[in-house]
């Protein structure tokens, strides 16, 4: 069975890292007016979608070569999402934290080694639908509209600016 361990990272000392393969991941949200069941606030439509390995996530991946952390995600989203009639353009000011997650796999006798980054970006409802609906019926992604009701962060290290329109 795999064991593994996680721990919070700064920004500047996850990008030194050496041996960690390094990935990236973004949380689209929208602010939504309407109410569950004409009684809960929904606060923010969340994009998510259904992975390769039938979990449910960000969009993201892996950052190729050189490549800085904001050239990957927004080559990521783009991979996956498509192009939008404005671009979504995830920029540093949208980081939110790093952590390490290293994974020991007795069954290959190695371990996995990735540094983890995580964005948040706020974008209008009008493009949210737009990547939904361009999303809906494609073969490999299943996008869910799910809804953010609280959302509570214990870390210091969390960029928290990038939360503040909640």
């Amino acid at each position: 069975m795999a064991s593994f361990t996680m721990s919070v990272i700064p920004r500047a000392n996850a990008l030194v890292l050496q041996g960690y393969r390094h990935c990236c991941h973004v949380m689209l949200h929208s602010p939504v007016e309407e109410k569950l069941f004409g009684f809960y606030p929904v606060k923010h439509a969340v994009l998510m979608q259904l992975r390769f390995d039938g979990r449910i996530g960000f969009p993201g991946g892996f950052v190729d070569g050189s490549e800085d952390l904001e050239t990957a995600i927004n080559r990521e989203v783009v991979e996956e999402l498509g192009k939008t009639t404005n671009p979504v353009n995830i920029a540093k000011e949208n980081y939110v934290i790093s952590h390490l997650y290293e994974e020991h796999v007795p069954e290959l006798d190695m371990t996995k080694k990735l540094c983890l980054h995580f964005f948040t970006k706020k974008i209008p409802l009008e493009q949210f639908l737009e990547l939904e609906k361009r999303n809906q019926m494609h073969l490999t992604l299943d996008m869910r509209c799910l809804a953010l009701f609280a959302v509570q962060f214990t870390s210091c290290m969390i960029n928290k600016e990038a939360f503040r329109h909640f």
